[in-house]
């Protein structure tokens, strides 16, 4: 069943103006943060972890002027995070940048701090820079080695390289690994040492109302006082 319903009623039109304003702040050159980063995973198998003190990469080729940075992350389900493990981060200067033709020159990414890393864990370290000029030496299976010419035949430890082209999304290499050297920290047991620790300067303040508490036949007297 249909039926047309006819209105006579004339039908208003209403205008309402509607006014926005967004503000953009638009940099002047805009910032060149894009970076396509590598990264090589490694397993710590040292029973209680090691601490690391240094990263030796191998370059071929540098920038001019801009660093490279690397970053010890965590491993999740064989894939690089975005988590940096605490003070896994280091940075060097274009000019100490260490470059060969041979792979044999390697140059030292140093931790501000030992970086602890637990046993039986994989991580990755990270390297990154804005510029593309950064090349780095790494073995394939099947090739040849530039420094003894023998023919790379197994991967020198157990990890992966990865590519990544924004830092965010991984592809990993089966038959790539980067050229590299962890350093550790390596203490002296039975040794005594001194620790000298400063107490920041504490800032003055008031004491709230009524804040003596006093008990008769007694010399003690409380003093109350927030955080004390």
């Amino acid at each position: 069943v249909s039926a047309t319903i006819t209105s006579l009623e004339v039908p208003e039109v209403t205008t309402i103006a509607i006014n926005d304003s967004r503000t953009f702040f638009v940099p002047d050159p805009p910032p060149n943060n894009h970076c396509d980063p590598l990264a090589q995973s490694f397993f710590v198998k040292d029973k209680g972890g090691v601490f690391l003190s240094s990263i030796d990469v191998y370059f071929y080729s540098k920038d001019t002027t801009a660093p490279v940075t690397i970053e010890v992350r965590t491993v999740e389900n064989g894939i690089p995070t975005d988590i940096i493990v605490p003070s896994g981060k280091a940075t060097v200067p274009a000019a100490s940048v260490v470059i060969s033709d041979d792979a044999s020159k390697s140059t030292r990414f140093t931790f501000k701090k030992p970086v602890y890393l637990t046993d039986k864990n994989d991580y990755v370290f990270v390297i990154k820079s804005i510029s593309k000029s950064y090349n780095i030496w790494v073995s394939r299976l099947g090739e040849k080695d530039v420094s003894t010419g023998f023919v790379i035949d197994k991967q020198p430890a157990v990890g992966v390289l990865f590519k990544s082209a924004n830092d965010k999304t991984w592809i990993s290499d089966q038959y790539e690994d980067i050229k590299f050297t962890l350093n550790r920290c390596k203490f002296t047991p039975d040794t005594s040492y001194t620790a000298i620790l400063n107490n920041k300067p504490i800032p003055l303040s008031s004491l709230p109302n009524n804040p003596f508490t006093l008990t008769s036949d007694s010399s003690v007297i409380n003093v109350k006082h927030p955080n004390h």
